[in-house]
């Protein structure tokens, strides 16, 4: 759906691609440095980096209900993206 809909507003293929992964991933935050690594080897360090600002968004979007747990959660896949990184760990295989 959210495909045809970029296409029908013009949307560059590369941008839909984007937009129709971070759609896809949205609800999937990461649990431990191997999840984080997992989707990074699909999407690429800087769309990970976008995926938790538009995670960010949709917690601060909800209810209170355990949010400072939520944005935490958020904030250590950063963290373990940042030292995933750092290390120049292999993301592909």
């Amino acid at each position: 759906m959210t495909r045809e809909i970029l296409k029908d507003l013009k949307f560059s293929n590369n941008d839909i691609d984007i937009i129709c992964m971070l759609v896809k991933y949205h609800d999937n935050h990461v649990v431990n440095k191997a999840a984080t690594k997992r989707l990074i080897a699909k999407m690429g360090f800087e769309q990970f980096r976008t995926l938790a600002i538009l995670q960010e968004a949709d917690i601060d979007a909800q209810s209170d209900y355990n949010r400072q747990a939520k944005l935490a959660a958020t904030v250590q896949g950063l963290i373990w993206a940042d030292e995933i990184e750092k290390d120049n760990e292999a993301v592909k295989i």
